[in-house]
C-alpha cells in the first residue's frame, strides 16, 4: 500500500511538473507575437508576428505613424517614416538579395528621388516612380562608366549620354536600353 501512494504521489507531482512545462511553454508562445512591448496602440512599441515579421517604431491609433523599422520574415528590412500604416516620406529599404533603395516613398511605393543600389554594385541616383527607374536620373556602373539621361521602367529611355570608364563619351536616343541615334561627343 505504501508503494501505491508513494507512486501516485510521484505521479502527481510529475503531472504538475509536466503540465507547468506545457504551460509556461503556452505562456511563452503567446508572448512571442503581438505586442510584445512598449504601447502598439498610440506611442512607441514592438510589434512580433507569427510568421517572425516585426515593427518596432512609433503607433498611431494601431497603425504604423511616425519613425520605425519593419523587418520581413524573408529577410528584407525598412526603416523610415510612415503615414497611417504605409511606408510614406524618406526612408530605406534593403531587398532579400542586397538591393538597396534609399529615397523617398508615397503609400508603400518608391516614388520621389532616390538611389538604387543593385546587388550587381550598379548605383542609379535620380527620379524614382512606381517601384522603378523612371524619369531623369544617372547610373553607375563598377568600372566607373556611366549614363546620364532619361529612364522609363527601369530601362535607359529617351536622350542620354553614355560615359565609358576611359572617358569617351556618346549622345544621342535611347530605346529600350540600346542607343540607336548616336552622334559621338568631343
Amino acid at each position: 500500500m505504501k508503494n501505491s501512494t508513494f507512486i501516485l504521489i510521484i505521479s502527481f507531482f510529475a503531472i504538475l511538473l509536466i503540465g507547468g512545462i506545457a504551460c509556461e511553454s503556452l505562456q511563452k508562445k503567446a508572448k512571442s507575437s503581438g505586442c510584445i512591448e512598449g504601447d502598439c496602440n498610440n506611442g512607441k512599441g514592438i510589434y512580433v508576428w507569427e510568421d517572425g515579421s516585426n515593427y518596432s517604431g512609433t503607433f498611431k491609433n494601431a497603425m504604423f505613424d511616425g519613425n520605425g523599422t519593419y523587418t520581413y520574415a524573408d529577410g528584407k528590412i525598412y526603416t523610415g517614416e510612415y503615414k497611417e500604416g504605409k511606408k510614406h516620406g524618406q526612408g530605406k529599404f534593403t531587398f532579400s538579395d542586397g538591393k538597396k533603395y534609399i529615397g523617398e516613398f508615397n503609400n508603400n511605393v518608391l516614388e520621389g528621388k532616390g538611389e538604387i543600389y543593385y546587388s550587381d554594385r550598379k548605383i542609379y541616383t535620380g527620379d524614382v516612380k512606381n517601384n522603378k527607374a523612371d524619369g531623369k536620373g544617372t547610373l553607375l556602373w563598377p568600372d566607373g562608366s556611366k549614363y546620364i539621361g532619361e529612364f522609363e521602367n527601369d530601362i535607359m529611355q529617351g536622350k542620354g549620354k553614355l560615359i565609358s570608364g576611359t572617358g569617351t563619351v556618346l549622345e544621342g536616343e535611347f530605346v529600350n536600353g540600346i542607343l540607336v541615334d548616336k552622334k559621338k561627343a568631343k
